[in-house]
């Protein structure tokens, strides 16, 4: 979707003008939608600002606040998104994707007993994306999922 027509859409949606620099509950939702939708699109922060008159970081700002609604199953958020957009981005949606991951593995060969060995497996390396790195403090994930911090 191009840039401008995210911009006209989400402005008819709300009924406002994305370059006002009212700070209004609804112009502020509006602008979080425009920049959600813009990332979903792959669209550069710094255009998208542009377009609007903001700078980048505040882009970043509302874009990640979408995200955050996303994550976070905000509901009315979500169904603005599909809304103006047509993108479903509801956790159904990820389900949906791990179903159709575990469907594409041939686990058919794994023997019976290994079963617990592998899901163990892919928790530890879905502990290790999740992993934060600070300073002071490591958390080592032993093979059986068990963890200790250090």
């Amino acid at each position: 979707m191009e840039l401008q027509k995210i911009r006209t859409s989400v402005e008819q949606y709300y009924n406002v003008d994305l370059k006002d620099k009212s700070r209004l509950k609804n112009n502020v939702n509006a602008k979080r939608l425009y920049f959600y939708i813009a990332s979903i699109y792959k669209h550069k922060v710094s255009k998208v600002g542009q377009l609007i008159g903001l700078r980048h970081d505040t882009a970043i700002y509302h874009r990640d606040k979408g995200r955050d609604f996303v994550k976070f199953n905000y509901t009315e958020f979500i169904e603005d998104v599909f809304k103006v957009s047509g993108v479903d981005v509801t956790i159904e949606k990820k389900q949906k994707k791990i179903s159709d991951l575990i469907c594409q593995l041939d686990l058919n060969d794994l023997p019976l007993d290994k079963i617990n060995e592998l899901a163990d497996r892919i928790n530890i390396m879905i502990k290790g994306y999740n992993l934060k790195h600070g300073k002071d403090e490591h958390e080592i994930i032993i093979s059986n999922g068990i963890s200790s911090d250090y």
